[in-house]
């Protein structure tokens, strides 16, 4: 992803189905990057903005142009998440859980939801 989208993802939060229409990106672009790529080239965003580019990155996720299934870049942010510790990250789980359509949001696996949520606290 260009450094752009990412920052336009982040300005949009929330928002971003409501921009959906306006943004440049194809799903290629949004699946440039291999799962090994997250944590260096989003090395130098701040943890708010991660949490911010998640949650757009899981809204986008429920459009059919950009649906992604197991490869769902919501993933690997959320994980990069995990890595630092971030202290929302239960209700962020949560909140992806009831937003989203895609059965491996947020842990990237259909399988071990309930363990991947008591980890977290939540189960």
């Amino acid at each position: 992803m260009k450094d752009s989208t990412i920052k336009q993802l982040i300005a949009l939060g929330d928002g971003v189905l409501a921009e959906v229409e306006h943004l440049s990106l194809t799903w290629g672009e949004l699946h440039e990057w291999q799962p090994s790529e997250y944590k260096e080239n989003l090395r130098n965003i701040l943890t708010d903005d991660l949490v911010q580019l998640t949650r757009s990155l899981v809204l986008l996720d429920t459009d059919r142009r950009y649906a992604s299934g197991s490869v769902a870049p919501a993933i690997w942010v959320f994980k990069l998440l995990e890595d630092r510790q971030y202290s929302g990250l239960l209700a962020l789980a949560k909140w992806i859980d009831q937003v989203s359509i895609n059965p491996y949001l947020p842990f990237g696996t259909q399988r071990y939801r309930e363990a991947e949520f008591a980890k977290l606290g939540g189960g």
